[in-house]
């Protein structure tokens, strides 16, 4: 299976009601998210290097993004939850992880191979 028929199997993360926080406890998700999570690392859509590519993306609107970069910007608001942030829940509260999951499947609608 190529990078964009693994991008095709992730679903679009809608907007959760249930996500809720500890204060002694890092962000906890709820099973949907983690669940997307989880696909996502499963099928290894990861950007291994999303430290220096976020800075070439960061004031990229998302409608401009291509595949790689939108990956590139749900690995670092994934690993920004995982270090005690939770930008990934506010994304996901805001819907703006919803178009980054929308414009995800857009791209490799345009795009052919891996």
């Amino acid at each position: 299976m190529d990078k964009n028929e693994k991008c095709a199997k992730l679903p679009i993360l809608r907007r959760c009601e249930n996500y809720f926080t500890d204060r002694d406890e890092k962000y906890l998700f709820d099973k949907k998210i983690r669940e997307w999570t989880e696909l996502f690392y499963d099928m290894g859509l990861e950007d291994l290097n999303y430290m220096n590519n976020i800075q070439l993306i960061a004031k990229k609107p998302v409608s401009q993004l291509n595949r790689d970069e939108v990956l590139t910007k749900m690995t670092f608001l994934i690993r920004a939850d995982r270090h005690g942030g939770d930008r990934l829940a506010s994304a996901v509260s805001d819907r703006s992880f919803e178009a980054l999951c929308y414009q995800l499947h857009l791209s490799i609608y345009f795009q052919k191979g891996d």
